[in-house]
């Protein structure tokens, strides 16, 4: 009966020490303090002379869950005090960022000579990015076909032209000139878009001059 009191003794004598782990740790595994906790009351017991008595497991039990069930009461009567009397704190809630919907871009060229051309950037939808570009172009012009398709955010038209037998210099006036080509670009800035409409121009006639009539970005139509 001694050594059980004994064991006892010293378990209440090593709350303090569990209460430090416990501080240190989660609320939650107060059984494994428990199970610590009777493993050291049975050893200290076992190593006296004359071994454990017959009821030391069970002393050393009752001691160890009463001492665990204080650690846990003063561990929640700490969380509330740090949590402003109890009030629960909600976790951040995190959103996934929607990405943005993929908008499409598409240019329509008539059959030259005629300058006619329909652009489209930043349509959400595809098939009517196509009925709106190419109704543009049908207005001006014959033979309207698809010159480009595109998912970037900006595009832009090229014509090339040349000087008219019947002029002596190019002007502003549409007869001085004759359109031999229409050529279209596309990039994520508008100076990209126009580089690219401008470079496929050249590559198609490097004797005619090229010049960008139409660039457009996010969803403006030209």
């Amino acid at each position: 009966m001694r050594i059980a009191s004994l064991a006892a003794a010293l378990c209440l004598m090593a709350l303090p020490a569990l209460a430090s782990q416990q501080s240190s740790r989660t609320p939650g595994p107060h059984r494994d303090s428990a199970a610590l906790c009777r493993a050291e009351c049975l050893a200290t017991a076992a190593s006296r002379p004359g071994g454990a008595a017959p009821n030391a497991a069970q002393a050393c039990s009752v001691r160890c869950d009463a001492a665990v069930s204080y650690l846990r009461s003063q561990g929640e009567r700490g969380t509330a005090e740090a949590t402003g009397r109890g009030a629960l704190v909600q976790p951040i809630a995190t959103t996934r960022m929607a990405r943005p919907a993929a908008t499409h871009g598409v240019i329509y060229g008539a059959r030259t000579p005629s300058p006619a051309f329909g652009m489209v950037v930043g349509e959400t939808d595809r098939l009517a990015a196509h009925r709106t570009a190419e109704r543009t172009c049908a207005a001006g012009g014959p033979g309207c076909r698809v010159l480009a398709e595109f998912t970037e955010a900006c595009g832009a038209a090229a014509q090339g032209y040349k000087r008219s037998q019947w002029a002596l210099f190019v002007t502003s006036d549409p007869n001085s000139y004759v359109i031999t080509s229409l050529s279209a670009g596309s990039g994520g800035t508008q100076d990209q878009a126009e580089r690219q409409a401008l470079a496929e121009c050249r590559s198609r006639d490097p004797q005619a001059n090229c010049r960008v009539v139409a660039a457009a970005c996010a969803g403006r139509r030209g």
